[in-house]
């Protein structure tokens, strides 16, 4: 298919989706289309020695990365599939002769795939990065960290410009400092900056870049007595901002995660004792600079870990996490509207699974994915805007799984991998098509012409409808169309191959 074919054929789908939406959209709560997650994926012939990681653009091009020992050295590995079809074949991003691992990988709004890992050079273990654009090749690896000492824990973030902010830690031989490399596009990496204040440890940074590019790093900061979760913001000009307190000051927190919405602000959530129990807490701020007064997001009576969090586009914040009430771990899950008065917990698992290692996703249109290993199986809960969470899902029944990850594309199609230990660790994928949902307006504007088509004559309200004499059936079959042509790819997946 060429490319004016294909821009003709998502412009007309796009157009019967438009009037669907159009039509029923103030005449009803919403309008749902979902159908089930795909048989599972088995990449057979490579097997992982760590957790898959995926990503996916706003295209429709999902990205799968591992690390797989092939006999001589553990390298990167990686497979694409555009808009739920066929997987490519088993790319190697890696270089042979030295142990990667630790990988992850993020995407652009152009379609730019960044994975990094850290990869043993027979003296230290360096940070590196390869690029693909719109699943084409992948670049030579770069250093981003500088030999001498090991560098740990690699986590990477992109804004929809495409400034990519890669973090890490390595021990200067007396303590532990969080340092960072930046890039825009396909330009080159600076060298590494120092983000933490020397002469303290600090560990486990996260990042998170704004729509204009600004990065937030935050990380759990010791002096061997004391503890504190700690941020720092990129400059315009270069360098860093001074270390600002998240937390209170304490002894025991652990594990932050941040997430930033389009309009800038960050949330961030860790877990920490409150002298029974592990619990959770987050604070926001719109500068890094000040933080909220941090807030209990879980409650008292269990143990809760593994926190994630996830923002959507209209700025609602789901943070997720494993609490173990004693004879079983529960997933559950709390929102709040920009990162502020978060609501009581809400169990997204059920009994008698034992449900850990929870991650998340969320479509452009304010549907949260959450997904999670119970007692082996892999399942999913989905949530509109804040609203209730749906009752558990199976992704695949009967095997045995590792740390689940899932991402959703621009067109609301989610691709979930793990990587199953039966038989022995192979990766496995499923998509979730569908899963679209259409919020109802507020006001109903007059409908505008989009590209090659036109708003004359469509009504947007009930007696418009029947005015017109449209059959409701025939509409949401038109709209079941289009969605599938936008997304589980009739006329897409198979032909188009690759994105100009």
């Amino acid at each position: 298919m060429t490319k004016p074919q294909r821009s003709v054929l998502l412009a007309c789908a796009a157009g019967i989706l438009a009037l669907a939406i159009a039509v029923v959209g103030a005449g009803s709560a919403a309008l749902a289309v979902s159908l089930t997650w795909s048989d599972p994926v088995d990449f057979t012939t490579a097997t992982a020695s760590n957790p898959a990681q995926v990503a996916a653009d706003p295209l429709g091009l999902a990205t799968i990365v591992w690390v797989r020992n092939n006999g001589t050295s553990r390298v990167v590995l990686a497979t694409t599939s555009q808009s739920g079809g066929t997987y490519s074949s088993v790319t190697q991003v890696s270089l042979n002769g030295g142990d990667a691992e630790d990988q992850r990988i993020t995407t652009s709004a152009s379609g730019l795939a960044t994975v990094v890992w850290v990869r043993f050079n027979g003296s230290n273990y360096i940070v590196q990065a390869s690029r693909s654009q719109s699943g084409g090749p992948w670049s030579t690896p770069e250093n981003l960290s500088l030999p001498g000492s090991d560098a740990t824990a690699p986590q990477i973030a992109t804004s929809a410009g495409g400034a990519v902010t890669v973090v890490w830690y390595h021990a200067d031989g007396i303590h532990s400092i969080v340092e960072a490399s930046r890039s825009q596009g396909t330009g080159g990496w600076s060298a590494p900056e120092t983000v933490s204040t020397l002469g303290t440890n600090a560990l486990d940074p996260h990042v998170a870049v704004s729509p204009t590019g600004v990065s937030t790093v935050v990380w759990f900061r010791s002096d061997g007595s004391t503890g504190v979760v700690q941020s720092s913001t990129s400059r315009p000009a270069g360098g860093w901002s001074s270390p600002a307190a998240v937390s209170n000051t304490g002894n025991d927190w652990t594990s932050p995660r941040i997430a930033v919405s389009p309009t800038g602000l960050a949330t961030v959530a860790w877990s920490r004792s409150n002298g029974t129990n592990t619990i959770i807490q987050s604070s926001a701020s719109w500068n890094g600079a000040i933080w909220s007064t941090p807030a209990d997001l879980s409650l008292p009576g269990g143990d809760a870990s593994g926190q994630q969090l996830v923002v959507s586009t209209d700025g609602q914040v789901t943070v997720v996490w494993s609490c173990f009430d004693g004879t079983r771990h529960i997933i559950q899950a709390s929102t709040a509207n920009n990162g502020l008065a978060f609501g009581v917990p809400t169990d997204l698992s059920s009994a008698p699974f034992d449900s850990r290692d929870p991650h998340l996703a969320v479509s452009p249109t304010g549907l949260v994915v959450v997904i999670w290993k119970a007692s082996g199986f892999v399942q999913t809960s989905m949530a509109q805007d804040g609203g209730a969470f749906s009752a558990p899902l199976t992704v695949a029944p009967g095997i045995l799984s590792s740390a689940t990850n899932v991402a959703v594309d621009g067109f609301g199609l989610m691709t979930a991998a793990w990587m199953s230990t039966q038989p022995g660790n192979v990766v496995q994928a499923s998509t979730f098509q569908g899963a679209v949902v259409i919020r109802p307006p507020v006001i109903v504007p007059t409908p505008q012409p989009g590209p090659g088509s036109s708003a004359a004559g469509v009504g947007s309200d009930a007696a418009t409808l029947a005015a017109t004499g449209t059959d409701m059936s025939a509409l949401l079959a038109a709209a079941g169309i289009a969605l599938l042509l936008l997304v589980a790819g009739v006329g897409v997946t198979g032909l188009v191959t690759r994105r100009d």
